[in-house]
């Protein structure tokens, strides 16, 4: 990719490469002895072809109309966007879209009253871990110049948290640990909370090396759960999530 002439200063824009849609950028700077250098290039409006036309069947699917239809739907496209994300091999840009994506299938998931298969929501849990991978540090870095897409990814992770929780039996317990990322939810009344909660529990079968010695803790003492009589048959729904 080649870029024009630019003063100090100076932002110039370019055509993304063949293989996406969109402009990329890079800025003339000035460095403390007064020399001209070029900045690194941005690709945080760059979007990959098959991530635009994984969004195209996004909507083709919402466009059904039939509920249950568009939750199927959102399925395949988890499954899809996974794939992609495993070749590694993407733009800051492709981050966004991503992260658009997921809130696109998370809003439907909840319209549709429809829960993923367990399959899909380790699937949907896999992408969000190989979107926060360290490797992707630069990425994020250049797309918070577009817009703070972590904090929106970890804001769907959230809602996507608390629609799986709400679909949980009592006293049914989920966890998912990746390299990145380690989520536990756990449904069971306040009534039957008789301990503190602590997370992660560094005893737990399957936690990897990093979520066992991480020095990040989150403690809820159980006197938070202390309620009046008539209401302690109330549920609770209990999540955690560590990067």
């Amino acid at each position: 990719m080649s870029w024009k002439r630019a003063s100090a200063g100076e932002t110039v824009y370019n055509k993304c490469p063949t293989n996406a849609t969109g402009s990329a950028s890079r800025r003339c700077m000035l460095d403390n002895n007064g020399v001209a250098f070029w900045g690194p290039p941005s690709f945080a409006r760059c979007v990959s072809l098959e991530y635009r036309y994984l969004h195209i069947s996004l909507r083709e699917h919402l466009a059904k109309g039939q509920r249950t239809l568009a939750g199927e739907g959102m399925s395949q496209i988890v499954r899809s966007l996974l794939e992609l994300l495993q070749r590694r091999s993407y733009y800051s840009g492709d981050l966004l879209f991503s992260t658009e994506i997921l809130r696109n299938v998370t809003d439907t998931f909840k319209r549709a009253t429809y829960i993923p298969a367990p399959d899909d929501v380790q699937k949907f849990f896999q992408i969000v871990s190989h979107m926060l991978d360290m490797e992707n540090l630069e990425k994020w870095e250049d797309a918070h110049q577009v817009a703070p897409g972590a904090a929106l990814l970890m804001r769907i992770l959230e809602d996507f948290i608390h629609l799986i929780g709400e679909a949980q039996k009592p006293f049914q317990s989920f966890l998912m640990v990746t390299n990145n990322i380690m989520i536990t939810i756990q449904r069971e009344p306040v009534s039957a909370v008789s301990s503190d909660i602590n997370f992660p529990m560094k005893g737990r079968r399957g936690m990897k090396d990093w979520a066992r010695t991480a020095e990040d803790r989150l403690y809820i003492p159980k006197e938070v759960f202390t309620v009046p009589p008539e209401e302690g048959d109330m549920p609770v729904s209990q999540k955690g999530g560590q990067q």
